[in-house]
């Protein structure tokens, strides 16, 4: 199925379980699976941390060493934290009673991008 018939059968995606279950689809899982909600807690924690997560964890890193694995993989996490707070913070920023559903449509708007979806098909 693709993005044009999921959309013709479900609908567009409004309630926090429809946005999550599109993102599930777009990401090529046929359900909401657990990868899925632990992207989206780490998008969520990158729009509320990433700008204080990435000086900490940069700051506090085991291994100094920049040829070592550990040290290529917490510095590469960190940057793309820090992608997200920098793209979607400004403007998903939310405050009240439905910043849950917010996160979840700026998180929809960078599965979108992320995993090639776009409007013009």
């Amino acid at each position: 199925m693709d993005v044009s018939n999921y959309k013709e059968k479900y609908g567009e995606p409004k309630t926090l379980e429809e946005i999550l279950n599109y993102c599930a689809f777009l990401r090529g899982v046929r359900c909401l699976e657990h990868r899925t909600l632990r992207e989206f807690d780490w998008f969520v924690s990158s729009l509320i941390f990433g700008k204080t997560e990435y000086k900490y964890t940069m700051t506090n890193l085991k291994s100094k060493d920049p040829k070592s694995l550990e040290y290529k993989l917490t510095k590469r996490t960190a940057k793309d934290a820090l992608k997200i707070y920098k793209k979607y913070n400004h403007i998903y920023n939310p405050c009240g009673q439905d910043s849950l559903l917010k996160y979840a449509r700026a998180f929809l708007k960078y599965c979108e991008k992320e995993y090639g979806y776009n409007d013009h098909g």
